[in-house]
């Protein structure tokens, strides 16, 4: 699964063959795609406006969109309950970003997103073991830092 040129989110078999759009693009910038056994995850990003966060059983359907109404929403993973979403923060100015969010809902979706972490200094990556988010922040006007945050 990859981004095309105009942001839809394509599927490559692993033989190689014909690309297949998989999803279609809903915001501006694609960011992050998380894959795992049954779902694939993604999300857009739009310039002055809130974002979105999806999923789509791999098999195809109706997409999931999630809650998110957060500026920004850069990387996605998932685990075997829950989807996970780091957000860069309101700013448009990097200098300025300490209010990104590490946001969670249930696979299933939700309402509302809950905020796991609300001050992150420019959200960039995610990675996971079972009890544990790992996030990286690049830091704004100073140095980046991870930060391990328990899993719900």
């Amino acid at each position: 699964y990859v981004t095309s040129d105009e942001f839809n989110i394509i599927r490559v078999a692993h033989a190689g063959g014909p690309p297949f759009n998989f999803a279609d693009n809903s915001g501006d910038v694609a960011g992050g795609i998380f894959v795992d056994a049954t779902r694939v995850y993604w999300n857009y990003a739009q310039p002055g406006a809130p974002g979105s966060v999806f999923s789509r059983a791999k098999g195809g359907g109706a997409p999931t969109q999630y809650a998110n109404m957060a500026r920004n929403p850069l990387a996605v993973l998932a685990d075997a309950e829950r989807v996970y979403w780091v957000t860069l923060g309101e700013s448009e100015v990097e200098s300025e970003r300490v209010d990104g969010k590490l946001l969670t809902c249930p696979i299933a979706g939700c309402a509302a997103p809950t905020v796991l972490v609300g001050d992150l200094r420019n959200g960039s990556a995610l990675a996971q073991d079972d009890r544990t988010i790992y996030l990286a922040e690049i830091g704004a006007a100073g140095p980046g830092a991870i930060r391990k945050i328990a899993k719900p």
